[in-house]
């Protein structure tokens, strides 16, 4: 007799804390993956601000943005974690010329709360060394003819 009762009573334990608690679980209460408000974004300089949705992260989280260049292949692992908190926007400068690649996620004290988002391509093109030479050369001009016309007035 006494087994019975005991064997119900964890049963019934077993029931309560396994099985209630994922009644209440909808999804409603799973965290919304955030995704890029532009999936497609260019830089001439190695900067770029990035945004997301949604607004404001579920109480208790964070966003995750990661970067990591597209012509690696994800065995090697190059990513790097380049902004946690609970703004939806991000700054990333000093970025070399080429194909990046840019995803976001929730997280909290224990992890992830939600997946990857679709990523976001970022493409960096600096501007050919040429031109920076030629606005050098014309810099150099400019302050040849400040310094000589200022030379001229000083001897009248």
């Amino acid at each position: 007799m006494q087994s019975r009762v005991l064997l119900r009573s964890t049963f019934l334990s077993l029931f309560l804390f396994v099985y209630v608690p994922l009644i209440g679980m909808s999804k409603s209460s799973a965290a919304e993956t955030p995704q890029f408000r532009d999936t497609e974004l260019f830089s001439d300089n190695g900067a770029v601000s990035v945004t997301w949705t949604p607004e404001e992260p579920p109480k208790g989280s964070q966003f995750q943005v990661k970067l990591w260049p597209e012509t690696t292949k994800e065995k090697l692992n190059l990513s790097r974690v380049i902004y946690r908190g609970s703004l939806p926007s991000a700054f990333v400068s000093g970025l070399p010329g080429g194909e990046y690649q840019l995803k976001v996620r929730l997280i909290g004290d224990k992890g992830p709360k939600s997946a990857w988002s679709r990523p976001a391509h970022l493409t960096v093109k600096h501007h050919p060394l040429s031109f920076t030479f030629w606005l050098l050369g014309l810099g150099a001009i400019v302050t040849i003819a400040t310094v000589g016309v200022i030379l001229r007035g000083a001897r009248s």
